[in-house]
């Protein structure tokens, strides 16, 4: 699955709402403006959580810029920490200096600024075709962020990332302080404690490890701290658990609480 990219440029509203494309005359602005890719898998545009879970008893009118599979679930929100209420009164275009821009009409001013790919950010979710490790020059790691609930996009406390002092393996930290989870060392093959990630699926995943940077190509960041590998089904429109780590919930750090105890 090739990654997607989109163009956004600035100026007057678009007629059509559902386009693969922005051109320099049109910006996105409410609910019903959408960018949907060029295969239909995947659309851009403003997003409410509450939208894609029916068991929340949230009444929140925040809306935030992601990017969604066309008819399943929320993939990338590319403002988590930045919601908008009124969508209609915010648009997402490109800013003069060339970066992605998301404004607020009501209050005239710029909310959000970047220039990045959303397949290089994963956020929550990792899509085929983007990287997942740790750049060993610069530092910059891109990591598996869950939601702080599932009506709440805003970063949660557990991270999915390779180990940042460069050892090739991945960990699940709370608060990016305590490892409670380690996929154990990569040794050429697979991930010593977690050969499943890699091996036994019915498509490749490769690790690439070497002096400037590791990283793990093409899963979900839960948010009850766990990592899980989903496959959607046509046939029953549901998403089936291909696997899980920690592979029992007990195992997350601080899940229940410090006078907590799990049944085997």
């Amino acid at each position: 699955m090739a990654p997607l990219i989109f163009l956004l440029l600035l100026s007057q509203i678009l007629v059509c709402i559902a386009v693969d494309i922005i051109n320099s005359t049109s910006l996105l602005s409410g609910t019903t403006q959408r960018i949907v890719s060029q295969g239909k898998k995947f659309t851009l545009g403003f997003y409410s959580p509450t939208q894609g879970n029916t068991t929340s008893s949230s009444s929140s009118n925040s809306y935030y810029i992601a990017i969604w599979y066309s008819d399943i679930l929320s993939v990338t929100t590319a403002t988590s920490d930045l919601p908008v209420s009124d969508p209609a009164r915010a648009a997402l275009a490109m800013g003069s200096d060339g970066n992605l821009v998301l404004f607020d009409h009501s209050r005239n001013m710029e909310l959000w600024s970047t220039n990045w790919r959303s397949i290089d950010h994963p956020t929550n979710t990792w899509l085929p075709g983007g990287k997942l490790g740790l750049n060993k020059i610069t530092g910059v790691s891109q990591r598996l962020v869950p939601w702080k609930n599932m009506a709440d996009p805003s970063p949660g406390l557990f991270t999915l990332e390779l180990d940042p002092n460069g050892t090739p393996q991945f960990f699940i930290r709370w608060n990016l302080s305590i490892t409670y989870w380690s996929s154990g060392p990569w040794n050429g093959h697979n991930f010593t404690l977690a050969p499943e990630m890699t091996i036994g699926l019915t498509f490749d995943i490769p690790f690439i490890n070497n002096d400037t940077e590791g990283y793990l190509f093409y899963s979900l960041s839960d948010v009850g701290g766990q990592i899980k590998h989903l496959s959607w089904m046509d046939s029953s429109q549901q998403w089936m658990l291909v696997w899980a780590q920690p592979p029992i919930q007990c195992e997350v750090y601080a899940l229940c609480g410090a006078a907590a105890t799990s049944m085997p």
